[in-house]
């Protein structure tokens, strides 16, 4: 066997160890990166499993609120049942899901938190000790007293409704024989943006803003005849 032919067998005798020695070291590579990835998504999914286990211990979920995709309405997620409608709730549910929209717009800004009347809180506070009326004494003749002298703080009255509470309530009665029956229309009076106006869900500040004309010509409606009540 020449000289040549004894160097040519030994270069590719190292070009096939060198390509074998490589091709081993990116397996080998490959699989690492492999096993990296794979123990990084488990331990996230794992972390993600216990702050959601920590969030339910922590937290209870009361309602989610969902818009179909196709009717643009919106919808009620309670009990693990999707709801279009009101009258498919129970009583229950609906007392719960008023109580929590209350709690939600004094979350908002869009409204007060309800407070005991004057009467109910002077109820809950301990009755004062009553001096001992004397013995072998008649009582007085009760004197009538005017009405100028009660106390205001006597005097419970029930606040008046304000101008966009009547618009709305004007709305509400004209809503059902309107061709627009089926939206879910509110006017509410916000201490920050003024009036605020609710379509299916989406909020508009003032009757110029909202986007559907019908919604808007009813509205205007609404606000010339209550023009016309209050003149």
């Amino acid at each position: 066997m020449s000289e040549q032919l004894t160097q040519l067998l030994l270069i590719l005798l190292f070009v096939t160890i060198g390509f074998m020695v490589g091709a081993l070291i990116t397996l080998w590579w490959y699989e690492r990166a492999k096993n990296r990835e794979k123990a990084a998504r488990e331990l996230a999914e794992k972390q993600e499993e216990e702050g959601e286990n920590t969030r339910q211990q922590k937290y209870r979920e009361v309602v989610r609120l969902w818009r179909d995709r196709r009717t643009n309405k919106l919808l009620v997620e309670t009990g693990g049942k999707i709801h279009a409608q009101l009258g498919t709730l129970s009583d229950e549910q609906r007392q719960a899901l008023e109580m929590t929209i209350r709690e939600w717009a004094v979350w908002l800004g869009l409204g007060k938190p309800s407070q005991p009347p004057a009467v109910a809180q002077r109820a809950q506070q301990p009755a004062a000790a009553q001096p001992a009326a004397p013995t072998r004494q008649a009582p007085a003749p009760a004197i009538p007293m005017p009405a100028a002298a009660i106390p205001a703080a006597e005097v419970v009255l029930e606040p008046a409704p304000t101008m966009v509470a009547q618009i709305n309530e004007i709305v509400q009665a004209k809503l059902p024989g309107s061709g627009l029956k089926d939206y879910t229309i509110r006017l509410v009076e916000s201490q920050r943006d003024g009036v605020v106006v609710w379509v299916n869900g989406t909020r508009y500040l003032g009757v110029d803003e909202v986007a559907e004309p019908q919604v808007q010509a009813l509205l205007k409606e609404a606000v010339a005849e209550w023009e016309q009540r209050a003149r």
